[in-house]
């Protein structure tokens, strides 16, 4: 009589999927994180080739993955499936600075042009992901820049106001780009700080539009997602980002930056440099 071999507790018998391998080693019950997957293969279900892909490819790394609730798919090792957003920053530099009577872009603040200072502050926080739109005195302005500081652009059509320079920095702007901070060359007052804070609000509401409050004005520097490229893309003359904040009141985020009121126009504006109280640290701004 052919001897009856009783499995041992808790062990069922190998499924009939399971490779010949395993089988002719004797061991006819898989870890538990793979026996459901056998199951899956048995039964059709459509998962399983998603699961035995990563228990395949894992393996072949030296980590054990591990099948959770029938369903999902943890492994060992991180694996971040959340997508990051990508930002660019466009300093704006483009004016022929008529009413400060020379290109106030190179005019120097503590060893640093406008300019310089400006493009320092944004790629502290963006890296090489900044564009510079210039248009008057172009050559002159570009000498001044470190070389591969950033993707430099001249705006052929400058005179016809700050719309061309808006309109050509965001046509430029990286396929991939999720959201654009749009930085003035002449607020001397701006620094990282304020725009950490304009980065930190936009990462956290990705869809909104963050822009900086100061006085009764709401206004640049400020960030503005995919969304609005195409109504920045129209914007004609001397119409500013400004008419988009305004157009989308509903879905701006304002902080207090009183910083950013400063600017330089004429040259009795460097004495507000001076004399200008120190950034304060930026709140959400209640108004409408």
């Amino acid at each position: 009589m052919a001897a009856h071999v009783r499995p041992s507790r808790g062990l069922a018998a190998a499924p009939t999927g399971m490779p010949a391998a395993r089988r002719a080693l004797g061991r006819s019950d898989p870890p538990r994180r793979i026996r459901s997957l056998y199951q899956r293969r048995d039964s059709g279900d459509p998962r399983r080739s998603r699961a035995e892909w990563f228990i395949e490819h894992s393996g072949s790394r030296g980590r054990n993955p591990t099948i959770t609730n029938g369903a999902t798919i943890r492994i060992e090792h991180t694996m971040s499936t959340r997508k990051s957003t990508s930002l660019h920053a466009i300093v704006l530099a483009a004016g022929a600075s008529s009413r400060f009577g020379s290109p106030k872009q190179l005019v120097r603040i503590d060893g640093q042009s406008l300019l310089q200072r400006a493009l320092a502050h944004t790629s502290e926080l963006v890296g090489a992901a900044v564009s510079i739109v210039l248009g008057a005195h172009a050559a002159e302005i570009a000498e001044t820049l470190p070389p591969g500081s950033a993707s430099i652009l001249v705006n052929r059509n400058w005179q016809e106001g700050i719309g061309s320079s808006v309109r050509i920095g965001v046509q430029r702007l990286p396929g991939a780009c999720d959201g654009v901070l749009i930085v003035l060359a002449d607020q001397p007052l701006v620094g990282s700080e304020t725009l950490r804070r304009l980065i930190t609000a936009w990462r956290r509401q990705p869809r909104q539009i963050i822009a900086s409050h100061y006085g009764s004005a709401t206004g640049v520097p400020a960030i503005f997602p995919r969304w609005c490229f195409g109504d920045l893309m129209a914007l004609r003359g001397d119409q500013g980002a400004r008419i988009v904040i305004r157009r989308y009141s509903d879905h701006v985020v304002r902080l207090a930056h009183p910083e950013a009121a400063v600017d330089i126009d004429y040259p009795e504006d460097l004495l507000e440099i001076t004399t200008a109280a120190e950034p304060v640290a930026a709140l959400p701004f209640a108004g409408a």
